[in-house]
């Protein structure tokens, strides 16, 4: 089944883009387009859409309220679209409950496949979006005391954005190591994938389902 997507910006150019590289997959039912936040969040509560692409600069409701609004119906998940990959509109992103976070510079397919990544429950924050928050990573909301030494060390390396084999050659281990103490702390924080580590450790969040 086709997944319904909305779009949500106040450039008709934009939109317009838009509707285009989704409109050419079958993969995608285009259902509404709108220009402001509020409409938005009428429209993912009237026409039962599953992923929302939303820009963040909108009249009526900016982009991160509604995302707020329609997250918390707990339905449609949210895809935010943006020129600015500014701290405060990033943990903004986090905070709103939103699944992803691109760059609007970004590729068409990669466009198509965070939206496939979003709906099937994974967390999609482009590296450049991650990496201006990964400063303050230190001082996280999400607890992990309750893991290792050892887990908590790559915890934080992941959400510092290293890679397993970054990460690997930091801890002195092995890559394949690194690997199973990944899996053994996605079981512990009872998450599904790697990024939605650096998620739950910078914002505390573990609402992915």
């Amino acid at each position: 089944m086709a997944i319904r997507i909305l779009i949500g910006d106040d450039d008709p150019l934009i939109r317009e883009a838009l509707e285009i590289i989704l409109g050419k997959d079958s993969d995608f039912a285009l259902v509404a387009t709108v220009n402001n936040g509020l409409d938005a969040v009428r429209q993912c509560q009237a026409a039962m859409v599953d992923v929302a692409l939303l820009d963040i600069r909108m009249p009526a409701m900016n982009g991160l309220q509604a995302a707020a609004a329609i997250t918390a119906a707990g339905r449609c998940k949210v895809l935010l679209l943006s020129t600015f990959k500014d701290e405060a509109f990033v943990r903004g992103a986090l905070a709103s409950g939103a699944s992803g976070y691109l760059l609007k510079g970004c590729g068409g397919d990669e466009i198509k496949q965070a939206v496939r990544l979003v709906h099937s429950g994974h967390t999609v924050f482009q590296d450049d979006v991650f990496a201006t928050i990964r400063a303050s990573a230190r001082s996280s909301p999400g607890d992990i005391s309750f893991l290792s030494e050892r887990e908590q060390s790559l915890v934080r390396l992941v959400a510092e954005g290293y890679s397993n084999k970054q990460a690997a050659d930091s801890l002195y281990l092995s890559e394949g190591t690194v690997k199973n103490y990944i899996s053994a702390i996605l079981d512990k924080l009872g998450l599904k994938q790697r990024t939605q580590i650096a998620v739950y450790f910078v914002a505390g969040r573990k609402d992915f389902s």
